[in-house]
């Protein structure tokens, strides 16, 4: 008998969708009610658990209950339900104008990650995947005016809340988790000069696949700093700008 952990590789993003649908219409299920995460889809949450649960009963006709399998950020439910392009948000409490909404959680899984090791096109479907997850989080939680940045500022959006101008910054990986990311010199120096004001959003677990040939990016765990007080975390330089002395 197959493992869970091996049934979820198999997961569909239709048995995902099914299993949504199914919620929708009055579907009871075991599972309580989830703590820490939500699934967010068409602007809708839902209990992450509970939709893996049933879209694995989808999937192989037979019924599970919470104690058969595990949920959280490196799970075998979640990482299925990442890979099948489906957006998990962990619960937090964010300080914008007090109000608690969902954050996002994600980061290493172990040598390519951010970047290192892929290529031009793959980290680029890397990047959009991400602005496209955090562009759609950012609308969820009542942001206007949401422009795009990235190819002539030092940060990835603008965004406006409550008659504020919000600086946001995005980063994606495909590692598990988000802890630890690359940032350009400019880009620490803009947050550092505006506090208050800038946010900072990591979409962790995104799921590359290159097989086909053109890189195709989905899925992801997203946390998001709003605002980001980057006093809380530690940078070490990991490049320096080389100057010529001149002789005498």
């Amino acid at each position: 008998m197959s493992s869970i952990a091996h049934l979820f590789r198999s997961l569909e993003p239709s048995h995902v969708i099914a299993a949504i649908n199914q919620i929708d219409n009055g579907r009871i299920s075991k599972f309580a009610n989830a703590v820490k995460y939500n699934l967010i889809y068409q602007g809708k949450k839902y209990h992450p658990k509970e939709v893996a649960g049933i879209a694995l009963e989808n999937m192989t006709g037979q019924e599970y209950s919470p104690t058969d399998f595990s949920a959280g950020k490196s799970s075998a439910s979640f990482r299925a339900l990442a890979r099948c392009g489906f957006t998990i948000v962990a619960k937090r409490k964010i300080s914008a104008q007090d109000t608690t909404e969902e954050g996002v959680r994600s980061n290493k899984r172990t040598g390519k990650g951010q970047g290192r090791g892929l290529s031009h096109v793959e980290r680029k479907a890397i990047e959009l995947q991400a602005m496209n997850v955090a562009r759609q989080e950012l609308e969820r939680l009542g942001f206007e005016a949401i422009t795009d940045k990235s190819s002539n500022e030092s940060y990835d959006f603008s965004a406006n809340k409550d008659g504020l101008e919000w600086l946001v910054e995005v980063k994606g990986t495909t590692n598990l988790e988000g802890n630890s990311f690359l940032l350009t010199a400019a880009e620490l120096r803009l947050h550092k000069a505006n506090p208050g004001r800038t946010i900072l959003i990591i979409v962790a677990d995104i799921h590359l696949d290159s097989d086909a040939g053109q890189p195709i990016a989905n899925g992801g765990v997203l946390e998001a700093f709003i605002p980001w007080d980057t006093t809380l975390w530690r940078f070490e330089p990991t490049s320096y700008q080389a100057h010529k002395l001149k002789k005498d």
